[in-house]
């Protein structure tokens, strides 16, 4: 029959390795995590840039739209006044 530190060992022995994997496995979790962090940070970096990048262009497309629709309208009230 064991002893009682026999069994005490064999028990250390046996959880060891599942402590050591039990951490090994937070690590890859975390790291894991972590990588998909960096990449949903990045990500929101570039669609930050793009739309810094968009909006000077879309402001200005509207401000030539509404440039061709006064323009439009004062020829045709042009037009109606004539007539």
């Amino acid at each position: 029959r064991p002893s009682f530190s026999d069994i005490v060992d064999r028990l250390r022995r046996l959880l060891s390795p599942g402590r050591r994997l039990t951490h090994m496995v937070s690590e890859t979790a975390l790291s894991l995590v972590s990588d998909e962090s960096d990449e949903l940070e990045a990500a929101l970096r570039q669609q930050k840039r793009s739309t810094a990048a968009l909006q000077p262009r879309l402001s200005s497309s509207l401000n030539q739209a509404s440039i061709s629709l006064r323009s439009h309208h004062l020829g045709q009230l042009q037009v109606f006044g004539a007539g």
